[in-house]
C-alpha cells in the first residue's frame, strides 16, 4: 500500500496547500498501480516542519501502520512535510529503514532506502532545509542589531511613531501621541485595560492594524487576513483586519512599553527614540498595574470535572469554569456569585459567541447522578487527584443549601404560628407578614 503524508504550517506559501499536496499524491498513486491502494495521512494546516513526532498524530498513525505491516512505499511533495529538523528527519529515516520502505519525494522522485548513498543525500538536504532558516534568521539579526544602532527602525512600529520617509528614523506621529497620551491618562484616572479599550472602540478610534490595512501610512500593502493556529479550535483561523478594534492585552502591551519614555529595547540593548509622556507618569501607571495584580491574591487553580471535555457547539472552543466566592452578597444565598461552565471566546471582546453558560453544579451533578455507570466517565473520575475539590466543594454547597433550607423554613414556622397569637394588634400582624414574605424570598431561590 501507498502512504501519501501531507503537512501545512502557516509559513508555507498557498502553492504548497494541503489541496496541491493530495492532488499530487492521487496522481502518483493513480499512475503508479496504487488507485485503489493508498492512504492519505493528512496532518492538516498549522503544523510545523520542527514538530516532534509525537506530537504529530497522523504521522505517529502513519508510523503505527508500517510496524503493521503493508505499507510498502511512502509519498511526499517536498522531503521537508516530514520535517526541517535533522534531528526528526534521522529518527523517521531509521524507522522507514528498519522496515525496508521506499520514499517517493515529489522533486526527487524515488528514493531506494537500501542505498548508503540515498539516506545520505536526503540527510544531506535534511541538513539543508535546517540551516536554510536559521543561517537567514541569523543574518536578519545581524543586519538589524547594525541598523538599531545607527537609529532606523522597520517593520511595524509601536502606535504613536512612524518611520521617516527621509531617514528611516522613528519619528512621532502627531495624531496617535494624542491618544498615547489619553491611554495612560485614563489609567491614571483608574480605568482598566478593558474599560480604556472599549472607550477608544467608542470613539471610533482606529487601531494600528487598521490603518496599516487601509494604506494610511504608505503606499505599502498589507494583507486584509491574518492566518494563525488556534490552539482552542485545533485549527487554522483567519482574521478580518479591516476589522480591527482596540483589546485589553493591546493596552496593557502599550502601557508596558517603554518606547513611550525614549528608551526602545532590542537585543537586549536600549536605543533612544523621542519620547511621547514622562518618566514620572510612565512610572505612576505602572506600579498601579503591579499593585493591581498584586491585590488580586494568590490564583485559585480549581479542577473542574468537565475540563478538557466539553466544547461550544457555536466556535468549537473549550467550556471553562468560572468560579468566584461570593463576598458582597451579606445574605449569602450562594457561596458563589459566578459557578458556572462558559466558552473560551466570552473571555474575547471581539470573538465572544455569545453562547450561554452551565451552571457547574447542576451540570456536574447530572453527569454524576446519570451517567456515572459509564466506564469511561469512571475512568476519568478515578484518574482525578485526591486533592480534586470539584466534588468536595459540590457536597459542601449541597449540604450548606440544605442547612439554610431547614434554617429558613424553622423562621417561616415561627412567625406563622405568631400570627395567630390572641390580642396581636394589626401593626405587628403586618410586620410578621412582611417577615413571613422575606423568608419566602429567601427559600425559593435555595430550592430552584
Amino acid at each position: 500500500m501507498l502512504a501519501i503524508y501531507t503537512r501545512l504550517s502557516i509559513e508555507d506559501d498557498e502553492n504548497n496547500s494541503i489541496e496541491n499536496q493530495i492532488n499530487e499524491g492521487t496522481h502518483y498513486a493513480v499512475n503508479n498501480g496504487f488507485k485503489d491502494n493508498f492512504k492519505i495521512y493528512n496532518e492538516g494546516e498549522g503544523v510545523k516542519g520542527s514538530t516532534t513526532i509525537k506530537k504529530r498524530p497522523k504521522l505517529s498513525l502513519l508510523i503505527e501502520d508500517i510496524k503493521k505491516g503493508g505499507i510498502s512505499i511512502i509519498y511526499v511533495r517536498y522531503q521537508s512535510r516530514i520535517s526541517r529538523k535533522l534531528k526528526i528527519l534521522g529518527e523517521f529515516l531509521e524507522i522507514i529503514e528498519e522496515y525496508n520502505i521506499n520514499l517517493f519525494v515529489g522533486d526527487k522522485g524515488l528514493i531506494d532506502m537500501n542505498l548508503p548513498s540515498n539516506k545520505l543525500m536526503i540527510q544531506f538536504f535534511g541538513a539543508i532545509d535546517e540551516f536554510t532558516p536559521n543561517n537567514q534568521s541569523y543574518q536578519t539579526k545581524k543586519t538589524q542589531r547594525l541598523k538599531a544602532e545607527q537609529g532606523y527602525v522597520w517593520g511595524v512600529i509601536p502606535y504613536g511613531y512612524q518611520s521617516d520617509s527621509i531617514t528611516k528614523k522613528a519619528i512621532i506621529n502627531e495624531e496617535e501621541s494624542s491618544v498615547i497620551k489619553r491611554i495612560f491618562k485614563l489609567s491614571k484616572e483608574g480605568y482598566g485595560c478593558e474599560k480604556i479599550a472599549k472607550t477608544l472602540n467608542a470613539d471610533g478610534v482606529e487601531t494600528k492594524m487598521k490603518k496599516m490595512v487601509t494604506n494610511q501610512y504608505s503606499n505599502k500593502e498589507y494583507k486584509d487576513e491574518k492566518k494563525y493556529f488556534s490552539k482552542s479550535q485545533n485549527k487554522i483561523v483567519k482574521v478580518d483586519r479591516t476589522t480591527s478594534i482596540w483589546l485589553s492585552k493591546t493596552i496593557y502591551d502599550m502601557l508596558k512599553n517603554t518606547w513611550y519614555i525614549g528608551q526602545r529595547k532590542w537585543g537586549g540593548v536600549v536605543y533612544p527614540v523621542p519620547p511621547i509622556i514622562s518618566k514620572e507618569l510612565f512610572n505612576e501607571v505602572n506600579n498601579k498595574l503591579t499593585n493591581s495584580n498584586h491585590k488580586k491574591g494568590k490564583s485559585v487553580n480549581y479542577r473542574f470535572l468537565l475540563k478538557g471535555i466539553i466544547f461550544c457547539e457555536k466556535c468549537g472552543r473549550a467550556y471553562n469554569g468560572n468560579r468566584k466566592y461570593n463576598n458582597k452578597n451579606h445574605n449569602k444565598t450562594s457561596k458563589y456569585s459566578a459557578n458556572y461552565y462558559q466558552c473560551a471566546s466570552k473571555r474575547l471582546m471581539k470573538h465572544n459567541c455569545d453562547n450561554f453558560g452551565i451552571n457547574i453544579t447542576n451540570l456536574e451533578s447530572f453527569i454524576i447522578c446519570h451517567l456515572f455507570k459509564n466506564k469511561e466517565l469512571s475512568s476519568h473520575l478515578e484518574n482525578l487527584e485526591k486533592k480534586d475539590t470539584a466534588l468536595i466543594e459540590n457536597k459542601e454547597e449541597l449540604n450548606r443549601l440544605t442547612e439554610q433550607i431547614i434554617e429558613q423554613e424553622n423562621i417561616r414556622d415561627n412567625v406563622e404560628k405568631s400570627l395567630f397569637v390572641e390580642g396581636i394588634n394589626d401593626t405587628t400582624r403586618t410586620r410578621f407578614i412582611k417577615k413571613l414574605n422575606n423568608v419566602e424570598e429567601h427559600v425559593i431561590p435555595i430550592i430552584n
